[in-house]
């Protein structure tokens, strides 16, 4: 049996000290992202308790490839690099 759940999401009326944040993108012009996650992982092994922390960082170059006719751009993500 599935559960299907309907959101319906508005928007109040921006205030008069707002400002509204758009990306500006160029077709091929890319732009970097760097994502960092650390991750820690207590255990017990053999009766031992074991501290198991894990830092990973990646970067990511994201290109606008097009835009369509209602002005949503396709982007494409590469995976440049990661520690």
């Amino acid at each position: 049996m599935g559960l299907l759940t309907v959101v319906g999401l508005t928007t109040a009326a921006p205030a008069a000290d707002t400002a509204t944040l758009k990306w500006k993108f160029e077709k091929d012009k890319p732009f970097y992202q760097e994502m960092s996650s650390e991750t820690t992982q207590n255990m017990k092994v053999a009766g031992s308790d074991i501290k198991n922390v894990q830092k990973q960082t990646f970067y990511f170059s994201w290109t606008p490839v097009e835009q369509d006719k209602d002005g949503n751009w396709v982007l494409k993500q590469r995976l440049k690099a990661s520690r």
